[in-house]
C-alpha cells in the first residue's frame, strides 16, 4: 500500500430480520427495536426507504475491504466517515 490513495466508502442497506409492525404472541413488539429508517432516492428519483441497518464499507481503488461497520438504519452516511478512513488517503 501506498502512501496517499484514494478511499471508497459506501452505506448498503440490509433489512431487519423482524421488520414489521404488530405485536408476537407475548405481546412484545415484532420490529426489530435497535435498527433504524435507511431513507435513499433511487435512479429515477423516488424515495424509497428500508427498515433495518447500514453496512458502511471503506474499500480501497482496487476493492478490497479495509474497514467496515454496522449502524442503524437512520444514522447519517458521514456519522462513520472517519471511522472507515485509514489516515493517509489523497483522496475521498
Amino acid at each position: 500500500m501506498t502512501e496517499g490513495r484514494i478511499n471508497i466508502i459506501n452505506p448498503t442497506p440490509v433489512e431487519a430480520a423482524q421488520s414489521g409492525r404488530g405485536k408476537d404472541a407475548n405481546d412484545e413488539p415484532t420490529r426489530d427495536p435497535e435498527a433504524g429508517w435507511h431513507v435513499k432516492a433511487d435512479s429515477r428519483g423516488n424515495m424509497k426507504s428500508t427498515y433495518g441497518y447500514s453496512t458502511h464499507t471503506g474499500v480501497d481503488e482496487d476493492g478490497f475491504i479495509h474497514r467496515q461497520t454496522v449502524t442503524p438504519g437512520n444514522a447519517h452516511d458521514t456519522t462513520e466517515r472517519d471511522t472507515l478512513l485509514l489516515g493517509d488517503e489523497a483522496a475521498l
